[in-house]
């Protein structure tokens, strides 16, 4: 997503809130090797902070569940879009694309930063930690998940 639109830049005006208090901490592979407190991290996105940071976020955030289920919202005062994502998932892949160097549609050029993924999911590699929830599914199971993306005008 780029609140902004289609080749306007970057994400990094974007203010962005996350409900966890946890996050997946990793290996240099990327790899998950224990569950850690965002409390005085980058991760701390519990209030809403900007999504400029120089080493980008690639981050699995496990959710503070609520009734709503209420997990993340994402505004741009420049577009005055807010966009709210819903999820009985319990963890949130955050990704602000500090990779990206492509031409896309229109031969836009998207560089750094110039969008960003919320992806609802379970525990990233869960299969290989049995202290999380386990992802796997047999047959004959049904999988039944819900994430709804909303899309506001608030200026």
């Amino acid at each position: 997503f780029n609140l902004n639109g289609e080749g306007s830049g970057t994400i990094e005006d974007h203010q962005i809130s996350i409900k966890a208090s946890v996050y997946q901490e990793t290996d240099e592979e990327l790899i998950p090797i224990k569950l850690t407190p965002v409390d005085n991290t980058i991760y701390d996105l519990r209030k809403a902070k900007s999504m400029k940071n120089s080493d980008g976020y690639d981050v699995s955030l496990i959710l503070d569940h609520n009734k709503d289920g209420l997990a993340s919202t994402v505004y741009s005062e420049a577009s005055g879009i807010k966009m709210s994502v819903r999820t009985d998932q319990p963890a949130l892949q955050f990704y602000s694309a500090k990779g990206n160097n492509m031409i896309g549609k229109a031969q836009h050029h998207y560089g750094a930063f110039s969008g960003f993924c919320l992806e609802t999911q379970g525990y990233v590699d869960a299969v290989n930690h049995k202290e999380y929830p386990s992802i796997l599914l047999y047959p004959k199971e049904e999988y039944h998940h819900f994430v709804g993306y909303k899309f506001d005008i608030v200026k």
